[in-house]
């Protein structure tokens, strides 16, 4: 039955066996691991994006339920509404929370904070003194509000 060599593996065979599965086991350990960071960095940018969209939501029925109330300053009707490169209030419909109803006072506004820029919203009833707000997005690059009119003079 045998041919007088005995059978079997050699030690070297063994141990080149060996370092090639270790090899092949942390070659796939870190192809996951890498797959599982780019899912994760995938799904955190898809959760920005989808709170940008979000928040993008918030901010168009808001305007669009603006409300054009005016007031007398210097004898002359100007509109309530105020802005600049970062912030912007105005009388609107419409109340982020959803419970209050009437005519709202909102203003956004962007601060600089550790990380990047944040945006706040506060609101309140006309007339109230108590302002209520939320912080809707954070850790930005850049927000900033831009302004476009029709120069006085062009009709």
């Amino acid at each position: 039955m045998c041919s007088g060599k005995d059978s079997g593996f050699t030690l070297l065979e063994l141990l080149i066996s060996v370092f090639l599965l270790t090899a092949v086991v942390f070659i796939a350990a870190g192809a996951m691991r890498l797959g599982s960071r780019s899912v994760e960095k995938g799904e955190n940018k898809m959760q920005q994006h989808e709170r940008v969209r979000a928040v993008l939501e918030i901010m168009d029925a808001q305007v669009q339920s603006e409300i054009p109330l005016q007031y007398d300053e210097d004898n002359s009707r100007k509109y309530f509404f105020r802005g600049d490169r970062w912030s912007l209030q105005f009388p609107s419909s419409h109340s982020v929370q959803g419970s209050r109803s009437g005519c709202m006072l909102i203003a956004y506004q962007v601060f600089s904070e550790p990380g990047g820029t944040a945006l706040y919203v506060y609101e309140k009833l006309m007339g109230m003194e108590e302002w209520s707000g939320i912080k809707l997005l954070d850790k930005a690059e850049y927000i900033g509000f831009g302004y476009y009119s029709r120069d006085a003079g062009s009709g």
